[in-house]
């Protein structure tokens, strides 16, 4: 009698054997590593792109923050000086970094908000960096006493000042770094205003500072400058 024939089924390869050991020592080939590399570039270069691109709309950000800042300083100084009069209790006092000048300011009185005859002072720190501004109404103004300082524009590395007025002597206009009442300049009285004031303002880091110049008239100058040089009758 015969019997059929079984296949031998293929005695396992157990651990530690020659063959076995062939096939756990199998590393990558040369084109996996070169595709895995390639792989790890191309993630790498979108990564730093995005990144990059993330820098940069960041530093646009800034610079239009600052741009907002400045452009929101101008406006508060120029809507203040060109409110700004001769009021012989408040006179016009200016250096080269700050200024202090009668003007209409707003106030809260009883809990409403009113408007009135104050005083306006606008001063850099150099200590913070800052430009502050401070007012005062009427009575405040007597006792020299102002409301809370507020920063107007911080990250101030320099903030210049200079006023524009027109010597009766020399029948020519010039520009000078302080303005004190009481007739420093030729012909000048103490109810002379100035008639225009530059501001500069720098702002920023030493890498990378902004300069931001402008010159507000003030019409209370003009108007008092001219009016003495009418002829009378």
């Amino acid at each position: 009698m015969r019997f059929a024939e079984r296949p031998c089924a293929r005695r396992p390869e157990l651990p530690g054997s020659r063959s076995a050991d062939r096939v756990a020592t199998r590393g990558f080939t040369f084109i996996e590593i070169l595709f895995v590399m390639a792989l790890l570039s191309l993630v790498g270069l979108v990564i730093f792109t995005t990144f990059a691109r993330g820098i940069d709309l960041w530093q646009r950000l800034q610079k239009e923050l600052v741009d907002e800042e400045a452009g929101i300083a101008f406006e508060k100084m120029t809507h203040d000086l060109r409110n700004s009069f001769y009021y012989s209790p408040l006179l016009f006092i200016g250096t080269d970094s700050s200024l202090r000048f009668p003007t209409i300011v707003r106030f809260k009185e009883e809990e409403e908000a009113r408007e009135g005859i104050g005083q306006v002072e606008y001063y850099f720190d150099t200590g913070s960096g800052s430009l502050f501004r401070r007012q005062a109404n009427m009575s405040q103004a007597y006792k020299e006493r102002y409301m809370e300082d507020r920063p107007v524009v911080t990250s101030v590395s320099d903030f210049r000042v200079s006023y524009f007025y027109f010597d009766k002597d020399q029948k020519d206009f010039f520009w000078t770094d302080t303005w004190q009442p009481g007739g420093l300049f030729g012909g000048q009285k103490p109810e002379d205003l100035p008639l225009a004031v530059r501001v500069a303002l720098v702002i920023g880091a030493r890498d990378d500072e902004r300069e931001y110049v402008r010159t507000i008239y003030i019409p209370q100058g003009w108007w008092g400058t001219w009016r003495q040089e009418l002829p009378k009758n």
